[in-house]
């Protein structure tokens, strides 16, 4: 991971893969980590007054911008090789008083924000009607969402052909958990899971009934209120909190998830200083490789001790066979002594009879 400084600029800023974004309401520029400019795009034409909130998802930008009447969803494309942006605009119909935050997974956009005589709320952006659909309790809709978070879950071979989001959202003391199914251009949000905490940070192991699990926490920073706009990558989380006029920024290193101990919170590796709220983080390509290599390694040594367990599983089975066969053996030898001691005094009393037989035939011939 890589940390440079850029003075006197007052512009939003994201990253996108192994760049960085600069943007303001006229134009955005594509810097590298040299910061080199690569590419740059004017939008001055589209007469926006300010761009509130901005994201980031693989090589795409999202940000929402407004002019005096209406806001309007932003997406620019970067083709990598090519270093071109291109442009997007959606219109978002509805009365929008304040946007706290913005992300997109999927082609799904979901927007936290305050719409005009209500108070904060996470919402769907509805790009077929463009539209903002509530995502939550109806019961629960005058309690105030602080924060969500968005992934894309894993699927199965039999859900191949769908794709799912999990929605996570804190509102009052009350942590919701959605998913989204996306299936041939259709999409359902519907509810997973909801409790009640009066702090998330005592829940270090919480197992909620559908399977998610809460396996640790990240205790504040010297009592720093934390905003709202973490980043994470590859295994590292940047955290940001306000401290009296500036903003500390601190790492945390999550890439031995299954490896740390639930019982204990992570702790900060680092942090930085700065007069802005804006920041962004790109991936060292060394580091990336190292921590491509370490992933690889770990799943051949799980793959290895899969294998050592199905070994000693199988050396199990053949001991086990050779027991059994050693047991078969005993019982057929066991029979097979029987029948010849059986054959053996068959063979005696049929002497005996004989011999008797022939005493008695001499009796016999003697009285006659």
């Amino acid at each position: 991971m890589e940390t440079k400084r850029i003075q006197n600029i007052n512009q939003s800023l994201q990253s996108i893969n192994q760049f960085f974004a600069l943007q303001n309401h006229e134009y955005v520029s594509i810097i590298n980590n040299d910061l080199q400019q690569v590419s740059h795009l004017n939008y001055s034409y589209l007469n926006l007054t300010e761009c509130l909130q901005s994201t980031s998802d693989s090589y795409e930008l999202f940000s929402v911008c407004k002019n005096e009447k209406v806001f309007y969803w932003l997406t620019f494309n970067l083709e990598p090789f090519r270093n071109i942006v291109k442009l997007q605009v959606l219109q978002i119909l509805g009365k929008i008083s304040n946007i706290t935050k913005i992300s997109s997974i999927l082609d799904q956009k979901f927007i936290l924000a305050s719409l005009k005589g209500n108070i904060q709320q996470l919402y769907w952006f509805n790009q077929t009607y463009d539209i903002l659909q509530y995502i939550g309790f109806e019961e629960k809709k005058q309690m105030y969402c602080q924060d969500f978070s968005i992934t894309q879950l894993p699927q199965t071979n039999e859900e191949n052909k769908k794709k799912l989001i999990l929605i996570i959202n804190l509102q009052g003391n009350l942590v919701n958990f959605f998913d989204m199914q996306i299936q041939n251009n259709t999409q359902k949000i519907q509810i997973l899971e909801q409790f009640g905490c009066s702090s998330v940070i005592k829940y270090n192991e919480l197992v909620i009934s559908n399977g998610v699990v809460l396996i640790s926490s990240i205790p504040t920073y010297s009592n720093l209120p934390t905003m709202n706009n973490s980043i994470y990558q590859n295994g590292i989380l940047m955290i940001q909190f306000q401290q009296n006029n500036g903003y500390i920024v601190g790492c945390y290193y999550l890439d031995n998830l299954r490896e740390h101990n639930l019982s204990l919170p992570y702790v900060m590796q680092g942090s930085f200083y700065t007069s802005s709220n804006q920041y962004a983080m790109i991936m060292n390509q060394y580091y990336l490789e190292m921590e491509e290599r370490k992933r690889k390694i770990r799943k051949f040594k799980q793959c290895l001790t899969e294998n050592i367990e199905k070994l000693k599983e199988l050396d199990y089975i053949s001991q086990q066979i050779q027991h059994f066969e050693y047991y078969v053996n005993s019982i057929l030898k066991n029979i097979k002594h029987i029948k010849n001691k059986l054959c053996y005094n068959r063979q005696i009393k049929k002497l005996i009879f004989i011999k008797q037989k022939s005493k008695l035939n001499r009796c016999l011939m003697i009285f006659h």
